[in-house]
């Protein structure tokens, strides 16, 4: 069996790749050292087109999990001439430390793609709150149309 598996677009040269089977232990078996396997290869990258970019980003809602955990749901469009081989974005909520994101997905012209990434704000942080998602970089260089770069949502508790 094969998985396809995207990378971002600037990754290449020699790498690990690794792949963890249940991490935090839940099934119960006779050898719970032997859930990782590792395999040295080599990255060749692609050359992804770089005129015509447009991604425009809008979070659409958001969940509290528990307490500390917040779910937030946004969705990636292509609204350029050219496919989204990799996208770079920042995002955190206001006031607190800002995370990145290096992501390896084909979104194809006209099309989108939908996520959900839960966030652990940290435990002095009040609410309302505003969070906040902006694509850097698209296909590796900057977007063409800025203007639909930065989505914002207020986080209520």
């Amino acid at each position: 069996n094969t998985t396809p598996f995207g990378l971002p677009n600037n990754v290449s040269g020699a790498s690990l790749f690794s792949l963890t089977i249940d991490p935090n232990m839940v099934l119960l078996e006779l050898n719970e050292n032997d859930n990782t396997i590792s395999t040295g290869t080599n990255i060749t990258s692609l050359n992804p087109p770089t005129t015509g970019v447009d991604a425009e980003i809008k979070i659409t809602d958001y969940t509290w999990l528990d307490a500390s955990r917040v779910r937030i749901n946004y969705t990636v469009f292509n609204r350029g001439s050219v496919d989204i081989t990799g996208w770079k974005a920042t995002f955190g909520f206001e006031g607190s430390v800002q995370g990145s994101w290096n992501r390896g997905d084909l979104i194809r012209v006209g099309a989108s793609m939908s996520f959900g990434s839960v966030m652990y704000p940290p435990a002095t942080l009040t609410f309302p709150r505003n969070f906040t998602i902006s694509i850097t970089a698209v296909n590796g260089v900057p977007d063409a149309v800025s203007a639909n770069n930065t989505a914002t949502i207020l986080v209520t508790k």
